[in-house]
Parts: structure tokens; C-alpha cells; sequence
């Protein structure tokens, strides 16, 4: 009967959840988890005999994995307890259905006091399970971390239970598995960068906002320490250290002394201020301070921060596109939206993708008057589907080019077997005539199909660039994989970055939509960050003569060069 309860429960909180929205503290129609006056009961252990009294709780907003994880726990300890439970952590005052039970299992980032008193000790890979109060938490630092907690829980402590068992778990098999970083001990000055947070301005720009998840982004890369970030309507309430990102009502002349061309980084002993004359110079002052975090392999490392860093750069800025055109149904009109497009646009220069003989001919008539280009087909010569890459003959020289097979042999026409068809990398080595610098473009189309094939051919285009790191480096393509993914994190690995999560001002939305039937993120520009600083991020997604030019959308980056 316990049984039948607690799914009739889980069905109409499932319809209560659609009507009522997400279960963030704070959100309209929900009601924060009130802090507890006193301390809850402590339990040391939980009788194999009272494990039906509990309740697997997850988060009510979760991923795919985290909600079949749950599920699948709750599943392994049904045959131990059958009438256990399960449910989200959604809480609304005054309904017993979302009240908070004494008893219960929280698995991940759940809305629960005990939860986040265990999570605030996890870094990034850190897992484990351990008995808070009344409740036992099984929870990562990250949703990978998670999985890898309930995996561990289910392998040590459910499959352990023999017949004989009185005790189902006790404080006695706390676990708790600590994560490898690049650093353990990060200081920023002489202060650990853990008691800092980032601080940008309510009433500033988005990109103020995206530089301080940039900066919390690095540290968390290297330490696994996730950095609040909050704007500066939140009181500081004693908060003991700061990272201001611009002008913030903190300080609100901390830009003073920066001009156009140059950024600043300031500390004081408790806040480190980030100064720019605008969004490039503050992105240009966060990123050098902390670009020595990609290279240090260090147990403890102290980021050196003197009261003050003054940094040039330059100003002169660049575009950059990557554009899949449908190599089928070139209709008369589909090529001439997709020539409008770009030259809408005028890019400084464009990776295309899907470019067979035909669409050649009609890109170099289109815009040839423009652009340069480089470039083979991946058959040979001018033979098959190309990967050019157009550049404005005004704006550059052309210094070298090539094109190159993704294959164990990647001078000669050739494939892996995994593949279903040949695949190729162009590169440009291009020098800017305003001021001789030089900057390398590279332009891909990964396989389609295999998964197996793309990480192999990540990985030999991830070789091929990690030798060119030297240069300001644009990497444009159809990359036919998700971020995340390994055939992506090879390229990030070879020590570029995706502009679409650097960039300041950036919008993060589907590049390939199939007309449609598709809404997936797997076209990329990335960028050298060691030299190259993504200014803006967008994806061109409006329609040119009343349709899209291609099942693809143009992906369009502005970027300034220094060092």
C-alpha cells in the first residue's frame, strides 16, 4: 500500500511541477528551504528495518543522467525496501506533498541545507556519501562527479548487504573520493582564491557579466573551486575578499587611470580590481591575469598580484565566419542567400564547409571581387567537397597555405577506415597589411558518422595547430560534435578556446537546425587565447529572402589580436 502511495505521490507532484514551474529558492510559486533554527537530529545509522521510511530526493531541475541515476538507485534499494520512495526537491510552503521530510536520501545539487553544507566542501571532482543530520547525501562536485558517487554507493554499501544485515549504512562508511587538479592550492596575492567571489556591475553590459564567469571559469579549470559570481545589487555582508569587474558601486571610478589600448588589474590586500576603458580592455586585464593558470602543474601555486598591472593591447579589431552551405539542392535561390549572407556580414575571413566544384564556382564568382581564397578538394585537386577558406585581399597577404587529410597520412589523399568519407583540414597563413601581423586560419569538416573517426581526426588537427600556437590562430568548422565531447575537448586540450564561451558579449544557440528538424550547437570558431581576444560571439541566424540560406547557420566572430 506504502508502495502504491508513494508513486500516486510522485505522479501528481509530477503535474503539480509542469503547473507550478522549477523549484529554484526564491522563483514565482516556490518558497526558499527555510533555514533550520536547530540543529536537525543526528543519525549515525540507518536500520536495514527503517530504510522504508526514507525518500530518494533529486533535484527537480537535473539533467538526463542525474534523473536516471536517481531513478536507478531507487530502483537498487526497492529490493532492499520496497516501499522506498522517490521524488524532486521541490518545496512550497503550506502543501504536504513538497514539505520536507525527516528522512531522506539526497542525491546531487538537491535544495536541501544538508546537501549544500556537504557540497560546499566538494571541489570539482570530488565525491563521496556521508550521513548529515537526518539525511544521508550522495553527491559530486559536478554532475560527472555525482554519477561516479552513486555508482560507488550502490557498488559498496547497497550490494553489501547480506541477509544477515541489521544496518543498511552508518557515519562509519562516510566516503569521500578527492579529485586530481592541475592545482591544489591556489593563491591570488597572499589570500586563497577560494575565499574570494566575483563581483560585475548590475547595471553594466553583458560582457561584464560573461568576463566574471571567464575568471571563474579558469580558476575552476585548474583547482575544481567554483567562484561565486553575483552582481553588485548583492551586500558585500562582510564578504572578506572581492574580484570587481569593472565598474562596480563597490568602486565605482575603478577604471580610472586606463585608457583606450590599455587594461588594468589593481589589488589592495582584499580586492582585486579589473579595469578597462571598456569590455575588451576589462576581458584583456581578466584574461592576463589569469592566463599563467593553463600552464601550472603545481601542488600550491601563488598567482603574483602587484597593487598594480598595466596592459597594452591592441585595438584594432577582426572578423571571423564559419558557414556549412549544403552541398544539396543549390537551387538558384539558396546560392544567392547564401552569398547575401555573407556579404551582409563581410567577414574578414570565412571557413566554409560542404563546398563542392559547383558551389566553388559560385562563391568565387560571388565574392570574388572581395576575397581571396585557398584550398583543395578532399578527393584531390579540385576534386570533391572543398574546406576553403576566403579572405579579404584588401585586409591580408597571403603568406602560406595548405591542405591537409585528417588520416595517419596527412599529406596524401586518405582516410581512416572508421570514416565514411575523406576528410580534410585548409590552413592560411595570412599577414595583415595594416601592420605585418600574421595570423593562421585553419578551416575543418569532421566526419558525420563516427564518432571514432572525429576523435582520430581531433586528434591529428590537434597536433597540426598545438605546432602554429605561436600565431594569432582562428579555427573554424563543422565539427559534427557537440561541446563536451572528446573529439571537442581535444581541440581545447591543444590549447585553443571556443569563442563562443569566451567571447564577452556571446549567445549561445543552435548552428546546425536542419530546416528544422535538428537544434544542435557542432559548428565553432575557436581561438588562440594566448593572442587572440573574441570580442563578440553570434550565430546568423536570420533569414535572408524569406528562408535560411542553409540547414546550417553562419557563426560569426569579432576578435582583436595582441601580444
Amino acid at each position: 500500500m506504502k508502495k502504491t502511495i508513494a508513486f500516486l505521490s510522485f505522479l501528481l507532484a509530477v503535474c503539480m511541477l509542469a503547473a507550478c514551474g522549477p523549484a529554484d529558492p526564491g522563483s514565482p510559486g516556490t518558497t526558499p528551504v527555510p533555514d533550520t533554527t536547530e540543529a536537525p537530529p543526528v543519525t549515525s545509522s540507518i536500520p536495514l528495518s527503517a530504510l522504508g521510511s526514507y525518500m530518494v530526493v533529486r533535484p527537480d531541475v537535473a539533467s538526463d543522467e542525474i534523473v536516471d541515476a536517481a531513478v536507478t538507485l531507487r530502483s537498487e534499494l526497492a529490493k532492499l525496501a520496497p516501499d522506498i520512495g522517490i521524488k524532486t526537491d521541490f518545496y512550497k510552503a503550506g502543501i504536504q506533498l513538497f514539505e520536507i521530510g525527516e528522512y531522506e536520501i539526497l542525491v546531487g545539487a538537491v535544495n536541501r541545507p544538508e546537501s549544500k553544507e556537504f557540497r560546499e566542501t566538494l571541489r570539482r571532482d570530488d565525491y563521496g556519501y556521508r550521513i548529515v543530520g537526518s539525511k544521508l547525501v550522495i553527491c559530486g562536485g559536478d554532475d560527472e562527479a555525482t554519477l561516479a558517487a552513486i555508482r560507488r554507493f550502490t557498488r559498496e554499501v547497497i550490494r553489501s548487504i547480506t541477509e544477515e544485515s541489521e544496518i543498511f549504512y552508518s557515519s562509519e562508511m562516510d566516503s569521500l573520493s578527492l579529485g586530481k587538479y592541475s592545482i591544489n592550492t591556489l593563491l591570488l596575492g597572499t589570500v586563497p582564491a577560494n575565499e574570494f567571489r566575483i563581483v560585475y556591475p548590475k547595471m553594466g553590459s553583458k560582457a561584464e557579466a560573461d568576463i566574471a564567469g571567464l575568471i571563474s571559469g579558469r580558476i575552476y579549470e585548474a583547482t575544481g573551486y567554483l567562484l561565486e559570481t553575483v552582481d553588485d545589487s548583492v551586500p558585500r555582508d562582510g564578504f572578506p575578499h572581492e574580484i570587481l569587474i569593472g565598474e562596480t558601486d563597490r568602486d565605482p571610478v575603478s577604471s580610472a587611470g586606463t585608457e583606450s589600448g590599455k587594461a588594468a588589474v589593481r589589488f589592495d590586500g582584499t580586492d582585486i580590481k579589473i579595469c578597462g576603458a571598456d569590455s575588451q580592455g576589462i576581458g584583456v586585464a581578466a584574461r592576463k591575469l589569469t592566463d599563467p593558470l593553463d600552464t601550472v602543474m603545481q601542488d600550491t601555486y601563488t598567482l603574483e598580484i602587484p597593487s598594480e598591472m598595466i596592459f597594452e593591447y591592441d585595438t584594432s579589431g577582426q572578423t571571423a565566419m564559419s558557414f556549412n552551405v549544403l552541398v544539396s539542392n543549390a537551387t538558384a535561390e539558396r546560392k544567392e542567400r547564401v552569398i547575401k549572407i555573407v556579404r551582409n556580414y563581410m567577414p574578414d575571413t570565412v571557413g566554409f564547409q560542404e563546398v563542392s566544384p559547383d558551389w566553388m564556382t559560385t562563391l568565387t564568382k560571388g565574392l570574388g571581387d572581395i576575397y581571396g581564397y585557398v584550398g583543395q578538394g578532399r578527393d584531390g585537386g579540385s576534386k570533391g567537397e572543398h574546406n576553403p577558406i576566403f579572405y579579404k585581399k584588401e585586409v591580408f597577404n597571403l603568406i602560406d597555405s595548405g591542405t591537409k587529410w585528417l588520416s595517419d597520412t596527412p599529406s596524401a589523399v586518405s582516410k581512416y577506415s572508421e570514416s565514411s568519407l575523406n576528410r580534410i583540414w585548409t590552413y592560411a597563413l595570412l599577414e595583415r597589411k595594416s601592420d605585418g601581423t600574421r595570423i593562421m586560419v585553419v578551416n575543418t569538416h569532421f566526419d558525420h558518422k563516427s564518432s571514432d573517426a572525429r576523435i582520430k581526426q581531433s586528434l591529428v588537427l590537434a597536433s597540426f595547430l598545438k605546432d602554429y600556437l605561436t600565431y594569432p590562430m582562428i579555427v573554424t568548422g563543422d565539427f559534427n560534435a557537440k561541446s563536451g565531447t572528446t573529439e571537442y575537448s581535444n581541440i581545447i586540450k591543444a590549447g585553443l578556446k571556443d569563442s563562443s564561451y569566451v567571447a564577452p558579449a556571446s549567445e549561445r544557440v543552435a548552428t546546425f537546425t536542419n530546416y528544422g528538424s535538428s537544434n544542435s550547437i557542432i559548428d565553432f570558431i575557436f581561438i588562440n587565447p594566448k593572442t587572440v581576444e573574441a570580442k563578440s560571439y553570434r550565430v546568423c541566424n536570420e533569414m535572408i529572402n524569406n528562408n535560411y540560406p542553409s540547414d546550417h547557420h553562419p557563426v560569426y566572430v569579432e576578435y582583436s589580436i595582441f601580444g
